[in-house]
C-alpha cells in the first residue's frame, strides 16, 4: 500500500517569494539510479521476470508491472540510502517533503507491517539514529533527513505493531518545533541554497521490502505559508523602554508588523491576558519576551520584545501646606523618589519657605517620567484693624447706624456681632474685631443734639402780573427759601409754587405754599376776516383774551357782524385791567374778465387773450389742452382739433374770481366713415363711429338690409352706434346701411350714405 508523508521545515527568510516553488522532485521512472550507496551492485534494473534474482539489499528502478515505479530496498544487508544534493531553498520560510512509500507483507503479526518502537524498547542507544547498531536487529526503518552540512532535520518513521489496514497508513510529521529528531528551524548561518535530502530504508527480514516514489520538496515564503495555514505570523521583533510604576502594559501592542492573535508568551516574568502579554509595571522584569504562534502541525513563528527599564515613575508629594497670615512664613516639605527635585520658584531643595499666598508646585523630574504636586497657600489676611463709619451725634428720637469694618469676627459694646449697630441713645461705644491673625478695638462717642424745627409761612395771597407781595417765615433754625435766599421774608412778584426750608443739626422741615396767578391786564385779539369779497358780503369778528367784551356798536357779545367800509373797536376786560382793539372792514372784491381774438377756427389755431379783470394782481390760466400760464394776457396755440375751455382765475391777497370761454378747433381733414364694425369688446372697432370736429351737428340713422331703422342719433362732432337695436338687443352679423347729414362750422350741410359690415 502507499503512504503519503508531509514534512514541513521552517526557514528564516531574507526575502519573500510570491508563489510556492517546487524545489526538488524525483519519480524514479524508468531510469538507472546512480546517486545511491549500499553493499549491493548499484544501478541494476529490475525486470518483471526476476524480481528477486539478485542477493542482498538492492536499490534501483522498480518496474514491478505497471503498479509501482520507484526506489526499492530489500533484505537486511545494510541500509539503502537515496541522496539528493544542491537543493536551493533560498527565500523559503517553510519547505514540505512529500513522498510515497509501501511496505510489502512479511511473516509477522499482520500484513503490511513495520515494527513499532515498543518491540525495541529494551535496546540501548537512540532509536532515531539508524546508523548505530544497537537496535538494527529489531527495527525496520524508514528515515529521512534534510541537512545543510552542519545541521539536520529528519526523523525515523516506524510502523505500528498491529495489522496495517489495506487502506494505508498515513505517517504524520512529528512537528516542526518538536525536540523529536531535531528542531524544524534551520538557524541563521546555515546555507539554505545548498540543502541535502537523504532517505534511508533498512529491513531485517529477507522477505521484507520498502518502496519510495514521487519525492517532492515544495518551498513557501512566509506570507504563502501563513496564507496556506502552515504557520501563523508572530510579527517582528521590537525593543520597548518602560518605567517601573503603577498599572500594566500590553506587550502585544509593541510587536511590529501584523501579528496573529492566539499566540503564547515566554519571558523573564509571567504575563496575563492571553495573547496580549500583559505585564505588571510595579514589578517590571526586563529581558526578552517571546511571542510564539503555531498551527496544528506544530509550525511556529516567534517575535521577541526586548523590555528595558528606564527607571521608576516618580510620585511627588508635599507636606506642611497651610494658609498664612500676612507677614508669616510656612515651610513646605517635598518628598518622593525617581528624580531631581524642582520647586515652582526654580529651587531644588527638599523644602520651600513661603511668605506670600499663591499657587505653587513641587516636581520630581527623572529619566523615566516626571510628576508634579500642585498646592495652594491661602491668604488668611492680616491682623484686623477695627474701625467704624457713620458716627454722628443724634437728635432726640432719632437713630444712627454705625458700620464696622475690619477682617474678622465683630463684637460691639452691646455684645452683638452684626456688621452694623443701631444707636438711639447718646453715650460711649466700641467695636472689637478678631480673626486668626489678631485682635483690635475701635472706641467712639455719640452726643445728644436735641430736637428738629417746624417751618411755617404767613402773608400768602394771589397776585396780578406786575404786582408784588411779601411773605414771612416761622420756625427755629436756618432759613432757605425756594429762590435760595436766607432772610426772614421773601418778596414775590410772580405766581407759582414756593417753599421755606428750616434746618438745624437735628433735622429740617419744609413749608410749601402757592401764590396764585390772577392774570395780567388783558391782551385782546380778533379772529375773522377784516375784509369782504363782495359789496354785499359781511364778515364776523370774534374777540378773545378777556373775560368780558364791549363793541363800538354797544354789543357785549364776544362776536359781532360787520360790512365792508365799517370802522369800529372792541374793549377786552379781566380782573387785572382792559385792552382796546380798533378795526376797519375793507372791500377786496375781484372781478375776473378776459376776451379772445378767436374762439373758433381750423387747426393750428393761434389766439391772443386780453385780460380785463379788476382788483386782481395774480392770474392763473388753463387752456383745456393740459397747458397753463400765469401771464396777464398770454398767447394760446391749438394744434389738434377739438373743443377746449379756457379758464382764468384772478385773485389778490384776500379774494379771487374765475371765468371761462369755450374754443372750437376744426379738423381740416375730410370726414372718414368706417366700413366695418366688430362689437366684441376687444377695444378695436367696437363702435360704428364717425368723428369730425369741423362738424357742428351730426344727424344720422342705421338700417338693416330690409330697410328697418335700428338706430337714430343727433350730436355735435360725433355719430356712433354700438351694434344694438332700439330694443337693446345685439344686431346679428351682416350688412347694414347708414344715412348721415353733417352741418359744418362754416354753415355748410352735406349728406352721406353707404353700407358697412357688422361682424361678431
Amino acid at each position: 500500500m502507499k503512504k503519503l508523508l508531509f514534512i514541513p521545515i521552517l526557514i528564516l527568510l531574507i526575502n519573500n517569494v510570491l508563489s510556492q516553488t517546487i524545489l526538488f522532485s524525483e519519480d524514479f521512472d524508468d531510469e538507472v539510479i546512480t546517486d545511491m550507496s549500499g553493499t549491493s551492485t548499484e544501478g541494476i534494473a529490475w525486470t518483471s521476470n526476476c524480481p528477486f534474482c539478485l542477493a542482498g539489499d538492492i536499490y534501483e528502478v522498480n518496474t514491478f508491472g505497471s503498479i509501482v515505479q520507484g526506489l526499492k530496498g530489500n533484505d537486511t544487508n545494510g541500509p539503502a540510502t537515496f541522496v539528493a544534493n544542491g537543493i536551493d531553498a533560498t527565500g523559503m520560510y517553510v519547505i514540505i517533503l512529500e513522498f510515497d512509500y509501501e511496505s510489502d507483507p512479511w511473516v509477522g503479526s499482520g500484513s503490511n507491517n513495520l515494527e513499532c518502537s515498543s518491540e525495541c524498547s529494551g535496546c540501548s542507544g537512540d532509536p532515531a539514529d539508524i546508523m548505530t547498531s544497537a537496535c538494527q536487529t529489531c527495527w525496520d526503518f524508514l528515515h529521512w533527513e534534510i541537512s545543510t552540512g552542519t545541521f539536520s532535520d529528519g526523523g525515523i518513521v516506524v510502523g505500528n505493531d498491529c495489522s496495517i489496514a489495506s487502506s494505508g497508513h498515513v505517517i504524520s510529521n512529528p512537528g516542526c518545533a518538536s525536540p523529536y529528531d531535531g528542531n524544524g528551524v534551520l538557524i541563521p548561518g546555515n546555507d539554505p541554497s545548498n540543502l541535502t535530502l537523504t532517505i534511508t530504508m533498512a529491513m531485517w527480514a529477507s522477505d521484507e521490502e520498502m518502496i519510495i516514489d514521487n519525492v517532492v520538496i515544495t518551498g513557501y515564503t512566509k506570507a504563502e505559508a501563513i496564507a496556506a495555514g502552515l504557520m501563523s505570523e508572530a510579527g517582528d521583533d521590537n525593543t520597548v523602554d518602560l518605567c517601573i510604576g503603577t498599572g500594566t502594559h500590553d506587550l502585544f501592542n509593541d510587536i511590529l508588523g501584523s501579528p496573529d492573535n492566539g499566540g503564547v508568551w515566554n519571558g523573564p516574568a509571567s504575563t496575563s491576558n492571553g495573547d496580549q502579554g500583559t505585564i505588571d509595571l510595579s514589578t517590571l522584569a526586563t529581558g526578552d519576551y517571546s511571542y510564539i504562534t503555531s498551527t496544528g502541525a506544530g509550525c511556529q513563528d516567534t517575535a521577541v520584545i526586548t523590555v528595558t527599564s528606564i527607571g521608576t515613575t516618580p510620585t511627588a508629594s508635599v507636606s506642611g501646606v497651610a494658609d498664612i497670615c500676612q507677614g508669616d512664613i510656612v515651610t513646605i516639605t517635598g518628598s518622593g523618589t525617581g528624580g531631581a527635585f524642582e520647586w515652582s520658584d526654580g529651587s531644588s531643595g527638599s523644602t520651600l519657605d513661603i511668605s506670600i499666598a499663591d499657587d505653587y508646585w513641587f516636581a520630581i523630574i527623572g529619566g523615566c517620567d516626571s510628576d508634579t504636586a500642585f498646592f495652594t497657600i491661602g491668604d488668611l489676611g492680616a491682623a484686623p484693624t477695627a474701625s467704624v463709619s457713620g458716627v454722628a451725634d443724634i437728635c432726640s428720637g432719632s437713630t444712627v447706624t454705625i458700620t464696622g469694618s475690619g477682617s474678622g469676627t465683630f463684637e460691639w459694646s452691646d455684645a452683638s456681632t452684626n456688621p452694623t449697630l443701631d444707636i438711639n441713645t447718646a453715650g460711649n461705644y466700641y467695636l472689637a474685631v478678631e480673626n486668626v491673625c489678631g485682635f483690635d478695638t475701635a472706641f467712639f462717642t455719640i452726643n445728644d443734639l436735641g430736637g428738629a424745627p417746624t417751618a411755617g409761612v404767613t402773608g400768602v395771597q394771589n397776585i396780578c402780573q406786575g404786582d408784588m407781595i411779601t411773605v414771612s417765615g416761622t420756625g427755629i433754625g436756618n432759613y432757605s427759601w425756594s429762590n435760595a435766599s436766607t432772610g426772614p421774608t421773601l418778596n414775590i412778584s410772580s405766581a407759582g409754587n414756593y417753599y421755606l426750608a428750616v434746618s438745624n443739626v437735628c433735622g429740617s422741615d419744609t413749608a410749601f405754599f402757592n401764590v396764585g396767578d390772577l392774570g395780567a391786564p388783558p391782551v385782546g385779539s380778533l379772529t375773522g376776516n377784516t375784509f369782504v369779497c363782495s359789496p354785499t358780503a359781511t364778515t364776523i369778528l370774534t374777540a378773545s383774551g378777556g373775560t368780558t367784551y364791549t363793541w363800538s356798536t354797544g354789543s357785549n357779545n364776544s362776536s359781532e357782524t360787520f360790512s365792508g367800509g365799517d370802522i369800529g373797536y372792541v374793549l377786552v376786560f379781566n380782573q387785572c385791567g382792559q385792552d382796546s382793539i380798533p378795526f376797519t372792514i375793507t372791500d377786496e372784491t375781484v372781478v375776473a374778465s378776459f376776451a379772445l381774438s378767436d374762439s373758433t377756427g381750423e387747426e393750428p389755431l393761434s389766439i391772443q387773450s386780453t385780460n380785463n379783470s379788476t382788483n386782481a394782481n395774480d392770474y392763473a390760466w388753463t387752456f383745456g389742452d393740459g397747458n397753463s400760464s400765469s401771464s396777464v394776457s398770454p398767447s394760446i396755440v391749438y394744434t389738434t382739433n377739438g373743443s377746449y375751455i379756457v379758464t382764468l382765475v384772478a385773485s389778490n391777497t384776500f379774494c379771487s374770481d374765475s371765468t371761462s370761454v369755450t374754443v372750437i378747433v376744426y379738423d381740416p381733414a375730410p370726414l372718414v366713415i368706417p366700413n366695418i364694425c366688430t362689437p366684441n369688446n376687444d377695444g378695436t372697432n367696437d363702435l360704428f363711429k364717425v368723428v369730425h370736429y369741423s362738424v357742428n351737428e351730426f344727424t344720422g340713422s342705421i338700417y338693416n338690409r330690409w330697410g328697418q331703422k335700428l338706430f337714430e342719433n343727433s350730436d355735435q362732432y360725433v355719430f356712433q352706434w354700438d351694434g344694438y337695436n332700439e330694443s337693446g338687443k345685439p344686431a346679428p352679423s351682416g350688412t347694414y346701411y347708414y344715412i348721415l347729414e353733417a352741418t359744418f362750422n362754416n354753415g355748410e350741410t352735406e349728406k352721406f350714405s353707404g353700407a358697412f359690415e357688422l361682424i361678431r
